[in-house]
């Protein structure tokens, strides 16, 4: 087998490769600044279809892995994760070797039972990081992740949106993956009553950096989260005052700011958006509950 770590070659990864030669059952592709006929890897012959190329053309997006027989190979296909990625993926097999995840149209990935936080049983879901094996190029995952996660300073900012990956309950909330780089938490005060799914990715906001570089995400961007709790503040004065309130459309600014601590624009915005739900009547001076 051909050693990736003499190449540029990325394991599990998109590689830009050049055709060499070809071959009855495919093409031979090499890194593009090699000459090494040892660096040659084939793509299969079904891999090659709807591909008009000569030699000496580059392909790209070339995901690069090893075979049952430890060959590299070529492939366009599109895998469920990269190397040094993370994801949810189902387990579909186990054997005496380890658990077996699905990996897409290509193969399945191996998470021996030492990378294993638990028997894994076929049919569940369990989020790894994928990655390949330094000493066989071989793509496995694992469930001890931890040591891939917070090795870089975070330089988010309040509102940034980022990528989530849920990997764990805890009773203040939970715990996700942010762009493959992190850990963040998202409170159970901030779902307002719903749940959230181990493996469920989804987008979510930075809500604060803390000085120890602890994450709080939010579920909603932070002028979401501003419009929700004036709409929820201004049903509770309806229904304080009876389920009418002495503001309205053409109320005078200090006059709103006086009530609700916010601009004119905003409480328009505000009143606005509960008329469109359906939850008030908007007068000029007044406002109603329905």
């Amino acid at each position: 087998m051909k050693d990736a770590k003499n190449t540029s070659l990325k394991i599990g990864q998109y590689n830009t490769l050049k055709v060499k030669r070809f071959v009855d059952f495919g093409a031979f592709l090499a890194p593009v600044k090699s000459d090494d006929k040892d660096d040659e890897i084939l793509m299969p012959q079904k891999f090659l279809e709807g591909l008009n190329v000569q030699v000496g053309d580059l392909i790209d997006d070339c995901l690069v892995y090893t075979d049952s027989d430890d060959r590299l190979i070529a492939t366009r296909e599109k895998p469920l994760v990269l190397a040094n990625q993370f994801a949810s993926l189902e387990c579909t097999a186990v054997t005496q070797f380890g658990a077996f995840l699905n990996w897409g149209p290509i193969k399945d990935l191996l998470v021996p039972y030492k990378q294993q936080r638990s028997r894994m049983q076929v049919g569940e879901h369990y989020v790894v990081f994928a990655y390949a094996d330094a000493q066989t190029n071989r793509m496995v995952a694992t469930e001890y992740f931890d040591k891939y996660l917070n090795n870089l300073a975070p330089s988010y900012k309040q509102g940034d949106e980022v990528d989530a990956l849920v990997f764990r309950q805890t009773p203040m909330g939970y715990l996700c993956i942010i762009n493959n780089l992190h850990t963040g938490m998202v409170y159970n005060s901030q779902l307002h009553g719903s749940r959230l799914q181990i493996g469920q990715r989804l987008p979510l906001y930075i809500e604060k950096v803390r000085e120890d570089d602890k994450i709080d995400l939010i579920p909603t961007p932070i002028g979401h989260q501003k419009a929700d709790a004036l709409h929820e503040l201004i049903l509770q004065q309806l229904h304080i005052n009876g389920g009418s309130l002495a503001l309205g459309d053409k109320s005078r600014p200090e006059d709103i700011e006086l009530v609700f601590r916010c601009s004119k624009k905003a409480f328009k915005m505000a009143i606005g958006g509960l008329y469109k739900q359906g939850k008030i009547n908007i007068e000029d001076y007044r406002i109603t509950e329905l």
